[in-house]
C-alpha cells in the first residue's frame, strides 16, 4: 500500500505529532501529516504517502517502525528519569510527599510520563491498536 490514512481513536495532537515526527524520518516517505478533525472528537488521523510503489515496504511497516522508535525513545527517557530520581532521592532527606514507592511516584509530571510510556508500550504490542485504514 503506497498511501493510507490511519485513525487513532481516543487520541489527539500529542500522539499525532510524535508519530508524524518519526514517520518523516523514513527515507521511503514522501508525505506525512496528521490532523485532529475537531476538538470535540477524540480522533487523530495520520496520513502516510510513500515515494514509490515498493512491495518490500508499505505504510503499515512504516507506521509500526515509527511506533517502535517512539517506544525506544520513551524507554531511554524512562531509564534516565528513574536513574536521576534515584540519585535525587539518595541526596535528599526522606520526604513522604515524594517517596511512596519506587514504582509509584507522587509528582504530577512523572505520573503523566508513566501513563504515556504504558500507552505507547501497549500500542506497540498491538493490544491497543485503535486505528483503521480509511483510504
Amino acid at each position: 500500500m503506497s498511501s493510507a490514512t490511519y485513525a487513532f481513536v481516543g487520541e489527539d495532537h500529542t500522539l499525532g505529532n510524535l508519530v508524524r515526527n518519526q514517520i518523516v524520518k523514513n527515507k521511503h516517505v514522501q508525505f506525512c501529516a496528521y490532523s485532529v478533525p475537531h476538538p470535540s472528537e477524540a480522533i487523530c488521523n495520520v496520513r502516510i504517502q510513500l515515494a514509490e510503489d515498493n512491495d518490500a515496504i508499505d505504510t503499515n511497516k512504516v507506521l509500526k517502525a515509527s511506533l517502535k522508535r517512539v517506544s525506544r525513545v520513551c524507554d531511554a527517557l524512562t531509564e534516565k528519569f528513574q536513574q536521576r530520581l534515584k540519585e535525587f532521592k539518595a541526596s535528599q532527606p526522606m520526604q513522604e510527599w515524594l517517596r511512596k514507592d519506587d514504582n509509584d511516584y507522587q509528582s504530577s509530571p512523572s505520573i503523566i510520563y508513566s501513563h504515556l510510556i504504558k500507552f505507547l508500550n501497549r500500542l506497540i504490542n498491538h493490544s491497543l491498536w485503535g486505528f483503521g485504514v480509511l483510504g
